[in-house]
């Protein structure tokens, strides 16, 4: 029976992680349709420009203007890599490493598509990082998302996310064994939590959204990325409407 419970939990987290990955790549989505709908407006206009120099024989124009046509192209293919990269990376077996640094500047590009200008989100990583953390990088980048994507949404009219990495012990309550931790920190200015929301955050399917908008999946999934990989995750409010920090702990990798 405990190995029947234990295999049906299993299941149902692996259920919980495809479907919040899911729904990220719904925002994603949304966020990179807009970036290639520019793109594809700026190739229209320089192919009609191309054609138009090519009939005039003003060859050096037109020679620039492929320059550009080929930048823009290049610039696709930096938008939809990420993207494709988190639809298609899977479960691995075995102990997992991921480079912090590394992998909170991807989540950190996935977010700026995904969030738009009005949530510009600032990167800063202290020196004396570990450089290999327990964790798969698909895991923390869609657990940063979520954070991302919840503190757009505790500022509706816009505002500054900070995401920051350092070197620091977790908490003592979590009980976790000694050694090098790295904490990756994100922190909004939006509306806060008070103390009885706080306390049941890392539930499944609660959320403070209205109906439709939010399932509370996010939250529980990422708390589950971080004690399977032995860490911590902790989220901090100073009150209503004083900005929230999620801060997420993951521990040296050793092989």
């Amino acid at each position: 029976r405990a190995r029947d419970a234990a295999d049906a939990r299993a299941r149902a987290e692996a259920r919980l992680r495809e479907a919040q990955r899911a729904a990220l790549l719904g925002q994603l989505a949304a966020g990179v349709a807009h970036d290639v709908r520019n793109l594809i407006q700026a190739v229209e206009a320089g192919n009609a420009l191309l054609r138009a120099r090519l009939e005039e024989g003003r060859a050096p124009e037109a020679l620039r203007l492929l320059d550009g046509l080929g930048d823009a192209l290049q610039r696709g293919r930096a938008l939809t890599r990420p993207l494709l990269g988190l639809a298609a990376r899977g479960e691995a077996e075995g102990p997992q490493a991921l480079d912090p640094a590394a992998t909170a500047a991807q989540a950190v590009e996935l977010m700026r598509h995904a969030l738009g200008r009005a949530w510009p989100v600032a990167l800063e990583v202290a020196p004396g990082l570990p450089p290999l953390v327990r964790g798969a990088a698909a895991e923390l980048e869609a657990a940063l998302l979520n954070f991302a994507i919840n503190a757009r949404d505790a500022m509706p009219g816009g505002g500054a996310i900070a995401v920051m990495l350092d070197a620091a012990p977790p908490p003592a309550d979590a009980a976790l064994p000694p050694g090098r931790y790295a904490r990756i920190t994100l922190r909004d200015g939006g509306s806060g939590m008070d103390a009885a929301t706080l306390a049941r955050v890392g539930e499944a399917f609660f959320t403070t959204k209205p109906a439709g908008q939010g399932t509370g999946l996010g939250l529980a999934t990422a708390l589950a990325f971080a004690q399977g990989a032995g860490g911590a995750l902790r989220l901090d409010s100073a009150g209503p409407g004083q900005g929230c920090t999620v801060s997420l702990w993951l521990p040296e990798f050793s092989p």
